[in-house]
């Protein structure tokens, strides 16, 4: 988080405190797949089990079941600047993307545009006020604002290759890819 502690997600949420790491009074049915922190707001953490998303508003003491997707979470990701608003990408080639404004207490896919390919993960640019998106797939990246009805691919010197990691430079103006190409 912004104060520089670290979280690990098992079978429950642990926060290193010092040199031992202290576990959430939650237990989850599986090890979670994903470990959100709110950009904005230390308190709020966002975690998937399976297709269920739970919200913890006490930096991850405990949580409380708030959605339960169709399909597994794939990646989860809060607004840079607005708590209230949250994305969640689903996996599998029918997997959606989601975005909450309330939340994440309820969720509408906003998959216009994309074809039946699998969606990995998903940035939001922080500071653009068009809310610039951008989502990584098995065949690349795509990208939409606010501006734009439906996703459009962003593929300007980047081959289809599956893209499992997304992060923007802020200094640098950049976009990195993780890939397996």
């Amino acid at each position: 988080n912004s104060a520089g502690e670290v979280f690990a997600g098992y079978k429950k949420i642990y926060r290193l405190n010092g040199t031992s790491w202290v576990g959430s009074t939650t237990s989850f049915s599986t090890s979670v797949e994903n470990v959100i922190v709110d950009p904005s707001n230390d308190n709020i953490m966002y975690v998937s089990d399976g297709s269920t998303l739970y919200k913890s508003t006490n930096k991850g003491v405990n949580f409380s079941s708030v959605y339960t997707f169709p399909t597994t979470v794939k990646d989860i990701r809060v607004h840079s600047s607005n708590s209230a608003i949250v994305y969640a990408v689903t996996q599998g080639t029918s997997g959606q993307v989601y975005q909450s404004t309330n939340g994440g207490s309820s969720f509408t896919s906003i998959s216009s545009g994309l074809p039946s390919i699998g969606k990995n993960v998903i940035v939001h640019q922080a500071q653009d006020p068009t809310n610039t998106l951008y989502l990584g797939t098995t065949l690349g990246v795509y990208y939409k604002d606010d501006s734009m009805s439906s996703w459009a691919i962003f593929d300007t010197n980047l081959p289809n290759v599956s893209v499992t990691d997304l992060e923007i430079n802020y200094v640098d103006n950049n976009l990195t890819a993780a890939t397996y190409g």
